[in-house]
């Protein structure tokens, strides 16, 4: 039995997966995100996260996933994996940061 074909371009495809959180400890917030981008057909990886202070959940997903489009080069096409709610995704992707990460 031979694999299927690969659909065109899927060699230019990436892999996006994000995360985003916050913690509350003794009346304060911190809020954490990271991002990984994956190129299978090349392996190379590409990774980035941050932290602060403050924030809400939201926030840090969102920008888990504007900083994790950006690691992809321009014009690739791109399978985001994030567990933020459908609705809430829409809105960050067609937002002017979205359209232009």
């Amino acid at each position: 039995m031979t694999p299927e074909p690969a659909p065109p371009d899927a060699g230019d495809l990436w892999h996006v997966y994000t995360d985003g959180s916050t913690r509350h400890e003794r009346r304060q917030t911190f809020s954490g995100w990271a991002a990984r981008a994956v190129q299978p057909h090349t392996r190379e990886v590409r990774q980035i996260s941050g932290a602060r202070p403050g924030g809400t959940s939201l926030e840090a997903e969102t920008e888990a996933i504007l900083a994790g489009l950006r690691l992809v080069p321009g014009g690739a096409p791109v399978r985001l994996l994030s567990d933020l709610e459908l609705r809430a995704l829409l809105e960050v992707l067609q937002s002017p940061a979205g359209e232009a990460a």
